[in-house]
């Protein structure tokens, strides 16, 4: 059981049609690969939370590191975990 965690600068004020894109397919990718964790929006940034299996784990938080909608990102793990701290939150 892996954890990453992310913080950063959104490029787009909050509202902006990608957010919805945004959730659609955290939520998407979370169904998928089993992941729980949170995904949070404020007016110019982002906060995430991805927890699952290592490369399921990595997989999604390399592309979200890569969105060009984030700027100026902080990044922690991916880490190993004992057990999941989002354990039924998917991604909303």
């Amino acid at each position: 059981m892996f954890q990453a965690v992310y913080a950063s600068h959104a490029v787009y004020p909050m509202g902006h049609p990608s957010d919805a894109d945004i959730l659609r397919v955290a939520r998407r990718q979370a169904a998928e690969f089993n992941l729980t964790g949170f995904l949070l929006r404020t007016e110019w940034a982002f906060a995430g939370a991805f927890e699952g299996d290592g490369a399921a784990v990595a997989r999604v938080f390399d592309a979200a590191l890569r969105d060009p909608r984030h700027r100026v990102v902080r990044a922690w793990g991916p880490y190993p975990i004992l057990m999941r701290g989002f354990d039924g939150w998917a991604m909303g």
